[in-house]
């Protein structure tokens, strides 16, 4: 549904919900494969498009790669639902970062056309991390709801790219819903934000990101909802769990 139309029928009108998801490595140990992430992803963003919200997305341009699953889901979606002639995926672009070659920016603009808006984001600096951390400002600030699962973890000292996310909604003031049965950043993130979490594989020190999460906390829903997402891998029960978490945020 359009994102600018509210009823009863359309509980998340007016919700705009950031993804913020990449690939796990954990996902063997938790015995889980790639598609299990993927289809929590189509499942929930189909959800929040079918009540009325809307979805965005940072993601780069590979190939196969999370925004591919998102605006196929959207054309997915709009051939099931014709009457929703609004629905789209808002993705955020900024050149140098995720856009990709100018040939590949195009193509892809051009494959989807009608199912992609794309949001095109500027900054002045010149550092790639500082231009990722405008990116992210950028999406948090169209956003007022975040849904994170799997994630690169912390490497060679760099901010994993989901935590980061992560922490700037949660300084915005913004509901959001953890999925940490995926492993990854989400699941570092969780556990530094004090999630009681199952061990179900061994995490390196060099993921602790305590330091990172030091000044911020989660809402005490968000804490409850990702208390009881921690080890649960069941798609049914993640999707209804996190849709009807975002209906109270929209409500």
């Amino acid at each position: 549904m359009s994102e600018n139309t509210t009823s009863s029928s359309q509980p998340l009108g007016g919700l705009r919900v950031q993804f913020s998801i990449s690939d796990s490595p954990d996902l063997a140990a938790l015995g889980l494969a790639q598609e299990h992430v993927a289809s929590t992803l189509r499942e929930i963003a189909r959800s929040v498009l079918l009540r009325g919200g809307a979805v965005g997305y940072a993601g780069d341009l590979r190939r196969s790669g999370f925004t591919e699953v998102l605006a196929d889901l959207v054309a997915r979606y709009r051939e099931q639902t014709p009457q929703d002639k609004d629905a789209a995926l808002t993705w955020f672009a900024m050149e140098g970062v995720n856009r990709g070659s100018e040939e590949d920016y195009r193509r892809f603009l051009s494959r989807w056309r009608g199912m992609v808006k794309c949001d095109p984001v500027e900054s002045e600096a010149t550092d790639k991390a500082e231009r990722l951390t405008a990116l992210r400002d950028h999406v948090a600030a169209w956003s007022n709801a975040l849904v994170a699962l799997g994630g690169q973890p912390q490497t060679s000292g760099k901010v994993p790219g989901v935590a980061e996310e992560i922490r700037t909604q949660i300084r915005k003031g913004h509901r959001v819903l953890l999925i940490p049965s995926f492993g990854g950043a989400v699941y570092d993130s969780a556990a530094a934000l004090g999630v009681s979490l199952p061990t179900h594989f061994a995490v390196e020190d060099s993921r602790d990101l305590t330091d990172m999460f030091a000044d911020v906390r989660l809402q005490a829903e968000d804490m409850v909802l990702a208390n009881a997402l921690a080890g649960e891998s069941r798609l049914g029960v993640i999707v209804s769990t996190v849709t009807a978490a975002l209906a109270r945020v929209s409500g």
